[in-house]
């Protein structure tokens, strides 16, 4: 019976290589996964709705920063170091919450 392979060995083969996309895009956290996951199941035994969503899954995705996010960056190398260095004196306590945020608020 090796050479057999029955309706529940192919079903275990089959079942996850179906949803190899769907699988893809959850990795990724793909914002779009529920479309991925529609177009997955009803056209995925398509060939070329598998491969459609397999790209889909795949292309590039576009991570905008929500608006709330502030990014703060130094505006050289040099001050980038020197906030570095003044996290860490905050950290290990050797400067208060008002000095650092004064330090900061030079260096950015």
């Amino acid at each position: 019976m090796l050479g057999k392979i029955g309706p529940m060995e192919l079903a275990i083969i089959g079942i996850p290589f179906y949803f190899v996309p769907l699988i893809i895009a959850a990795i990724r956290h793909h914002p779009k996964m529920l479309g991925i996951f529609l177009v997955n199941f009803f056209l995925g035994w398509t060939f070329l709705g598998w491969v459609g969503v397999l790209i889909w899954s795949l292309w590039k995705i576009d991570r905008i920063p929500s608006s709330n996010a502030s990014i703060e960056v130094p505006s050289s190398p040099r001050k980038a170091g020197a906030l570095t260095i003044a996290e860490e004196r905050f950290a290990k306590g050797e400067i208060t919450a008002d000095e650092f945020d004064r330090i900061k608020s030079r260096l950015v």
